[in-house]
């Protein structure tokens, strides 16, 4: 069984947990029954060895982050969180970081064919299969060293993806809305009567809407307390705000869809290919409705081999999000 050395903390959104961590966490071998549920839709603790044991997550009090010898994350970077939750003893294991004479770093994508990701310090990946024998040659970094490479370039982003906003007169509101919808931002709510501001995702708005995302606005007459969100007057702050929502549409941009260590690739058309493998888009589509309506059925699953030609030989269960995924890529 593998044992996790290094617990870790951060604070996330229900939809940044369940897009970025969730799925990668289980593929370390943590424990997915252990997550409770968060209690709202704004940001949360979430960390690994939960209640003290090592592969268990769940969400915690903020005042927990530390507890346990917990690294606390204080900005949003799940690439750090997951490289983090990987460190291990023993064996070298799946998505740890081992670094090669202690100058470079390697992610392990695959623990058969020993397949390593090299991480640059540009952000380039690429994956490479290396010698068996030579893995000895390799080492484990300290936390220290893991935590500087992840956190070049992505705290000072993420410090300022911060929740917004923005007040001013209704014919003010409403244009700096169409520009907001224009970069991508999703709008919640008819925009009607007198406004007083737009914000981003608030738990103050469950009443309209339940699966709040990161890119939802609302048009209404709230106003923000503490220092949850950032604040802009109009029209004074007019591009101001427009520069500040702008630290959010990178994050809005879809990520790449890894599929047993490989990207997914859709340079085919209808049809996406990883590794050795392509599936049509018409295939995932009849896999789709299989799943469905083993759904309703109750009490079944869907499983398929992972990739033979990596050397990994047992079966994981299809995913409806996984797919969902796929298609939206193929549109």
């Amino acid at each position: 069984m593998r044992k996790f050395t290094q617990p870790v903390s951060m604070q996330v959104t229900k939809e940044q947990y369940e897009r970025d961590l969730k799925e990668p966490l289980i593929a370390l071998e943590y424990n997915p029954e252990s997550s409770m549920a968060p209690k709202g839709d704004g940001l949360e603790t979430v960390a690994t060895n939960f209640y003290e044991k090592d592969s268990d997550i769940g969400y915690i009090f903020d005042s927990r982050a530390h507890n346990y010898g917990r690294h606390f994350i204080d900005h949003y970077n799940p690439e750090l969180f997951l490289a983090l939750a990987a460190m291990s003893e023993g064996d070298y294991q799946l998505g740890e970081i081992i670094t090669y004479s202690n100058d470079y770093l390697y992610k392990i994508v695959d623990t058969n064919k020993w397949v390593l990701e090299h991480l640059s310090t540009t952000g380039q990946k690429n994956a490479y299969n290396t010698d068996p024998n030579k893995i000895e040659y390799f080492s484990r970094p300290s936390k220290e060293r893991i935590i500087e490479h992840f956190t070049k370039n992505k705290k000072s982003m993420s410090k300022q993806a911060i929740p917004f906003v923005i007040y001013g007169k209704p014919h003010q509101l409403e244009a700096i809305n169409k520009d907001l919808i224009e970069l991508g931002f999703e709008q919640e709510n008819r925009v009607t009567g007198d406004i007083t501001s737009i914000c981003q995702w608030t738990d103050i708005y469950d009443h309209i809407i339940k699966d709040r995302k990161e890119k939802s606005i609302f048009a209404g007459t709230y106003k923000s307390e503490g220092s949850k969100f950032k604040t802009f007057q109009l029209p004074q702050d007019y591009q101001a705000a427009l520069d500040h929502a702008n630290t959010w549409v990178e994050l809005f941009k879809p990520k790449d869809i890894i599929i047993n260590g490989y990207n997914a690739k859709f340079d085919i058309p209808g049809a996406v290919s990883f590794g050795c493998k392509t599936i049509t888009k018409e295939q995932l589509l009849a896999l789709k409705s299989s799943i469905e309506l083993y759904n309703k059925l109750g009490g079944f699953s869907i499983h398929a081999n992972r990739i033979k030609g990596i050397g990994v030989d047992f079966t994981e269960e299809v995913k409806l999000d996984m797919i969902d995924q796929l298609l939206e890529k193929l549109k």
